[in-house]
């Protein structure tokens, strides 16, 4: 009994200690770096958007509609804003971060009940100081939310709640809600899952799937029918087949192995070793453990972006949760064949000890003190000074985002010969501008600014802002 106790305190101080690390890693700092350009700074100006007209419903950026993401991270964020009294940087990350802190608790509780307190440790620092991991959870986006849920997902299909699928049905609409094209992959495993360990009481059950998919596709419905109502059909359209950016379109010819190192280098690159046994010991006991479902929420995302065109480590964010729970089962495999062997066990433990502090050092620690939109934050703050709110700014090249959550102002990119869009600026309409008077503001680096300034033929004045950034106003 009292080493039992003595077992349970341990566990309490390494969770407490691992609080505390998190809270560092993610929160350290999180409201001090300018917004990034992609994607925090769009999301940011949805969000300021959504609080000043009061419209939750249809996102809009840079005064137009914004077709990209369901709006459940903009809502958390909008009342955080509310809450405390405006938005800004931590505010719009503080989601984002609180996510990651309960993922990685909750792989860590979970790793050191299943698999033993170093086997748990140690599939702990492989997500907490898995660089993708922690530079999303320290920006404003969505990957980390939509993680959490569907890491909630599994831990309600294998729990023993009565009631789990309509939580399940619950927790799928707002992974739809939060990343809409994300719902496929717990989708896929919950098939999975009732195929493999439910196929003889699925009729029994059918009342509870049920429940569960009415749920899921109700909650969705009531967002995507007031969308309807405010834009029309291709607002409902794009959210149900679009809104994946084309990432699930697969083809053979887009065959790639990026992937496969990023998860080799997100993990340190050596503690890939017990990702390998884990997954050996998965496959070796699966007719004895449900570990086979960790597959089912990795190796159908892993496979599928394998044969997609895009190239985003970020969209491996999902399966990370789940990775490290099989790197804690491959070192528990592996630490219980040398039970009785210190020789062994004690190098090995010393070894990822050293890994996750030079990987903390060199990796970790930059992304927390990072600041690298710090010269777009202070132009775009020098153009709302200066420029009246119904102005133009022009951006002479792609670094638009910041420019436009921190001017405050409808901004265009101009990029030459091309037909005007969206955010892009043709010459002929540039040229047009220019004669009316409507084109008087313009930013980017010194040395693109010059160059544009020397093909004018008004009078204008350049601003130096900082060493990377300068304003050309048309006086």
């Amino acid at each position: 009994m009292k080493q039992i106790m003595r077992l349970f305190k341990l566990k309490n101080i390494i969770i407490f200690t691992a609080i505390i690390f998190c809270s560092y890693i993610f929160f350290f700092n999180l409201g001090i770096p300018a917004f990034e350009n992609w994607d925090e700074a769009w999301y940011a100006d949805v969000v300021r958007n959504m609080l000043r007209s009061g419209d939750y419903i249809t996102m809009r950026w840079n005064g137009e509609i914004f077709l990209d993401k369901p709006p459940l991270y903009m809502w958390i964020v909008a009342l955080f804003a509310k809450i405390f009294g405006g938005l800004n940087e931590f505010i719009m990350r503080f989601p984002s971060a609180f996510s990651a802190l309960l993922i990685s608790i909750l792989v860590l509780i979970y790793s050191l009940s299943k698999f033993g307190i170093a086997a748990g440790i140690i599939g702990f620092g492989s997500l907490v100081l898995n660089n993708i991991f922690v530079w999303r959870a320290r920006s404003g986006n969505l990957d980390l939310l939509q993680t959490l849920w569907i890491l909630l997902i599994y831990f309600a299909l294998i729990s023993k709640y009565k009631h789990k699928y309509p939580l399940i049905g619950l927790l799928l609409s707002l992974t739809y809600l939060t990343k809409a094209a994300a719902v496929i992959i717990p989708a896929i495993a919950i098939f999975g899952y009732i195929l493999l360990y439910e196929r003889k009481n699925i009729v029994h059950n059918f009342r509870s799937y049920f429940l569960s998919l009415l749920i899921f596709l109700l909650i969705p419905a009531l967002w995507l029918f007031g969308g309807y109502l405010k834009v029309g059909a291709d607002f409902v359209t794009y959210f149900i087949l679009h809104s994946d950016q084309n990432v699930s379109h697969l083809s053979f010819a887009n065959f790639q192995t990026s992937y496969f190192s990023y998860i080799y280098y997100a993990l340190q690159r050596r503690i890939t070793f017990f990702l390998v046994v884990g997954l050996l010991a998965v496959i070796a006991s699966y007719k004895k453990s449900r570990g086979i479902l960790l597959l089912l929420f990795t190796l159908p995302l892993l496979i599928s972006l394998t044969y997609t065109q895009r190239s985003n480590n970020w969209y491996l964010i999902p399966m990370f949760p789940f990775i490290s729970i099989l790197v804690a089962q491959g070192a528990g495999a592996f630490f219980s064949i040398f039970r009785h062997h210190w020789v062994i066990k004690t190098p090995v433990l010393l070894v990822c000890a050293y890994i996750f502090y030079r990987t903390f050092t060199i990796n970790i620690y930059p992304i927390i003190n990072t600041y690298s939109t710090q010269s777009q934050r202070e132009s775009g703050q020098k153009l709302a000074e200066l420029s009246k709110p119904t102005d133009i700014i022009i951006r002479l090249d792609e670094s638009y985002p910041a420019t436009i959550y921190y001017s405050d102002r409808k901004v265009y990119v101009y990029k030459g010969d091309i037909q005007t869009g969206f955010i892009m600026l043709g010459i002929p309409d540039m040229t047009k501008m220019l004669e009316l008077g409507q084109a008087k503001w313009f930013c980017g680096t010194p040395s693109e600014v010059i160059s544009f300034a020397s093909t004018l033929s008004y009078p204008y004045e350049i601003i130096q802002v900082n060493k990377a950034e300068s304003i050309l106003h048309i006086l």
